[in-house]
């Protein structure tokens, strides 16, 4: 093969390259474009009091949720374990304040405490410098 001939191989791969190249650009923008426009049509303005009524709705479950995990550690007899937990994990000093996710991880820091047959774990008493259950 002489050297003409590489040259000419070369510039010919160089130019399919460039077209394959300038192909997906237009692939791409082509996408992005239909995607704004999807986005446009599904998600309509939502109105102040639409946005407020759906941040009430969830405060409110959040607020469900927490009362339903204190309770949860209170009928299991470990609420100080989980404000211990709380404190470790540098949470607020006030349940109120916890978000929701941290309420998740409160929740799964108590199913800890639950045997598999569904009974809470003893809570250990410390008698004379002694663990016991």
């Amino acid at each position: 093969m002489t050297n003409a001939e590489r040259k000419a191989r070369r510039s010919e791969s160089a130019r399919r390259a460039a077209g394959r190249r300038r192909q997906a650009k237009e692939e791409a923008r082509d996408n992005r474009a239909e995607q704004a426009r999807a986005d446009e049509l599904a998600h309509q303005v939502e109105t102040a009091e639409e946005r407020a009524r759906r941040a009430e709705l969830a405060e409110a479950k959040r607020r469900e949720n927490l009362r339903a995990v204190l309770a949860e550690a209170q009928r299991i007899r470990r609420e100080s374990d989980l404000y211990r937990h709380a404190q470790v994990n540098r949470w607020s000093h006030h349940p109120g304040r916890w978000t929701a996710e941290q309420i998740a991880a409160a929740r799964r820091f108590l199913a800890g405490f639950i045997r598999p047959d569904g009974t809470p774990d003893p809570h250990p008493v410390r008698r004379k410098g002694r663990w016991r259950l």
